[in-house]
């Protein structure tokens, strides 16, 4: 099983053959990680959660590369998810803030953002959300 990590929904196609599942496992789990996280973050308040055929391909690729993670690193954990989201959102210039915002001035443009904070620092609601998809990866992928 590869190791490196696809960097387009293509690739996971083109790849498929030489994992354990196949694309449309990967796309399947992916998907109904997706729709659990959408009506958790409903119940929440928060309705801005796209369906998933409403999903761009970069939120589409960031659910599967989720999926690809928890399957190829069994000590992952609801933690380890929360840990590559933070690393995502730093590569992208977030800090942590009391809310997320971008801010544009003179000084360039300033992201920020609430839940940059180790997890267990995390509210429990945020922190619920990476154990919903954790616990679904896992079990569907059995």
């Amino acid at each position: 099983m590869s190791t490196e990590i696809p960097t387009t929904l293509q690739d996971h196609l083109d790849r498929a053959a030489n994992d354990k599942l196949s694309a449309a496992n990967y796309v399947d789990i992916a998907k109904a990680a997706h729709g659990a996280y959408r009506s958790y973050a409903s119940l929440l308040g928060n309705d801005s959660v796209p369906e998933w055929d409403k999903l761009n391909d970069a939120g589409k690729l960031r659910t599967i590369n989720t999926v690809l993670l928890l399957l190829r690193e069994v000590d992952a954990t609801p933690e380890t998810l929360h840990q590559e989201w933070m690393k995502r959102k730093q590569a992208d210039g977030v800090e942590y803030g009391f809310v997320t915002q971008t801010l544009v001035g003179k000084d360039g443009v300033k992201k920020t953002n609430p839940y940059m904070v180790p997890f267990e620092q995390l509210p429990k609601e945020q922190r619920v959300k990476s154990e919903i998809t954790h616990s679904i990866v896992r079990a569907l992928a059995r």
